[in-house]
């Protein structure tokens, strides 16, 4: 369903627009193919070649020379090419847990900036609250100052704080707006239409404790994916450096006319390098050195996001439990405190100051 076809934009449907339209998920997924395409071409075997040689051609006797047809192969031993399609294939397990990872982050990024612009529409909302209020504030002083009961002074503070709340409602409406250019931009979008932000804050669902969030970030989390997959990618280079000790067999086959004699013969060929001083001792080095560094990053990734984690979790339950206190005791009070304040100014029981 695209984005024109709805009647009010939930956080779910937005990512979903996401989704399918960032630029930067469908390069990951491109990223995939790429790697796909890498585990195909490290399976393939070499090409054969083919040669023709004409030697001693011309002599003075007038014939003579040899022709030589020859079809040579590399052989390829160890099992080199299987070991270089394994780590292929581990490359494009990375790809695609890296596409997995790509896609947590749009959504990330969508739900940040969905409750960013939720936010900024309820300002907007509050502060045209705060002009109506602003409103009924300056009728009650100019009320108050015809009736005698307040002075001018009175009527221009009033006056003031409407003109303080304009200022912030202007602010409010260009935030609400700069809060949805950024939504559309994180949705892979040019612009949202002037869509209900139908998701609330309230409206989400309870979050497990601590102790659980880590184990499941711990189990499932894509970083630790990729450097499970890492150590596993660098076993398999590991066996590949090993194998590339063991070289290959060159075959040669063709064959051979001689003009003078007449005949045809055939040439056989294998040859083979003697891994004398080059048996690729730095490559298995450097792979084993590889697969201890690849562990070690794992158990850093491991403790990097356990404290991840308990940062979040810390500013999570302080906000929630702000929240909670604003929403349930302190602005029912200061809502309550407005109402009777602004009855008893209205009365002449309270002055203006005490109002503001």
């Amino acid at each position: 369903m695209g984005i024109e076809e709805l009647d009010a934009l939930t956080v779910d449907d937005a990512i979903r627009v996401a989704i399918n339209n960032t630029p930067r998920l469908r390069r990951a997924g491109y990223q995939v193919d790429v790697a796909a395409g890498r585990v195909t071409q490290a399976g393939l075997y070499p090409n054969p070649s083919f040669s023709f040689d004409a030697e001693a051609l011309g002599s003075d006797a007038g014939s003579g020379g040899e022709t030589i047809y020859r079809l040579e192969q590399e052989i390829v031993l160890g099992g080199k090419l299987g070991r270089a399609r394994d780590v292929a294939d581990a490359d494009r397990m990375v790809a695609r847990a890296e596409f997995v990872a790509e896609e947590f982050a749009v959504a990330s990024r969508v739900t940040r900036s969905y409750f960013a612009a939720v936010a900024a529409r309820e300002r907007l909302a509050n502060r045209q609250d705060l002009i109506a209020l602003a409103d009924r504030l300056l009728e009650a002083a100019t009320a108050q100052v015809d009736a005698g009961a307040a002075t001018e002074p009175d009527r221009l503070r009033a006056e003031v704080v409407k003109e303080q709340a304009e200022i912030e409602l202007e602010a409010a409406r260009l935030e609400e707006d700069a809060s949805m250019r950024r939504l559309a931009s994180a949705m892979g979008l040019d612009h949202v239409a002037d869509l209900p932000l139908t998701t609330v804050a309230d409206d989400l669902p309870e979050f497990p404790n601590q102790e659980d969030i880590a184990t499941r970030v711990i189990e499932s989390n894509t970083r630790m994916e990729v450097a499970r997959i890492g150590i596993e990618r660098a076993r398999r280079a590991h066996k590949l450096a090993k194998a590339e000790a063991i070289p290959n067999l060159v075959a040669s086959l063709g064959p051979r006319y001689s003009d003078i004699d007449n005949e045809t013969t055939v040439d056989l060929g294998i040859g083979i390098e003697i891994p004398l001083f080059d048996r690729n001792q730095g490559g298995i080095q450097s792979a084993l050195a590889e697969r201890l560094s690849a562990a070690a990053d794992l158990r850093a990734v491991q403790l990097e996001l356990l404290a991840e984690v308990s940062e979040a979790w810390s500013s999570y339950e302080a906000a929630r439990i702000a929240a909670t206190r604003y929403r349930e005791q302190l602005l029912p009070k200061a809502e309550r405190t407005l109402d009777l304040t602004r009855q008893a100014y209205e009365r002449g029981k309270a002055d203006y100051l005490r109002l503001l």
